[in-house]
């Protein structure tokens, strides 16, 4: 007689089978969320570590969604905040200072190391004198940034030489930043300010450049 065959076709698995399935799919599912959850920290404190004054490890990211001065801004003022924050020992040189705004430009240029998106030219001549920096996506959105230092003998002229820049390069506005070295400096900025009714116009930024500033522990 022929031996029997067995049909295996219609066996139900072994429950064994399917222990290991629903052990093998939740550590998968366990190990997902760890990741996730990692993600989540380690996003939340870069997050917690920018927005710390001072404490931004890169310069504000170059955005599409923002326009030219709004991004022009942002850098202006991680720059000052650096600057501020220790950044000013680049001025001086065995205590003395280094009066050149060249440092300043080169620092500012510095912070666009990101950009892909918006032209950044620096010592445009349009035939009425070089603008520091002109900062343009396309031909409707630019925005002029000029630097200067409160040393200046002319620092009370950059009101009438941006207009000047503005009306040759088509711009309404720019943004002016002045870095003082000194509270005698501190004091010009503002008498020249409150001179030319210009003490809350919110595109002048001061940075301070003071040398020797007290250590954070010394601070009460």
């Amino acid at each position: 007689m022929p031996a029997e065959t067995t049909n295996t076709s219609n066996k139900k698995p072994n429950s064994n089978y399917w222990i290991i399935i629903f052990a093998v799919a939740l550590i998968i599912t366990i190990s997902i969320v760890f990741i996730l959850r990692e993600q989540e920290k380690e996003s939340a404190s870069q997050l917690s570590l920018r927005k710390l004054p001072g404490n931004e490890t890169t310069p504000p990211k170059t955005e599409l969604s923002i326009n030219s001065r709004q991004q022009a801004m942002a850098k202006v003022r991680y720059l000052q905040k650096k600057i501020e924050m220790g950044g000013y020992k680049l001025f001086y040189h065995k205590g003395k200072i280094i009066k050149k705004e060249d440092t300043l430009h080169f620092l500012y240029e510095l912070t666009w190391a990101d950009n892909n998106i918006f032209d950044v030219n620096r010592e445009v001549n349009n035939g009425r004198g070089a603008v520091d920096f002109k900062i343009s996506n396309g031909a409707n959105d630019k925005t002029l940034v000029e630097f200067k230092l409160a040393s200046n003998s002319n620092l009370e002229h950059i009101f009438k030489q941006t207009a000047i820049y503005e009306s040759a390069n088509d711009v309404t506005s720019s943004i002016k930043a002045i870095l003082y070295f000194s509270e005698a400096h501190f004091k010009k900025v503002n008498r020249i300010l409150k001179k030319c009714g210009r003490e809350n116009d919110p595109d002048i930024i001061l940075i301070n450049a003071i040398n020797n500033k007290p250590s954070a522990s010394c601070i009460t």
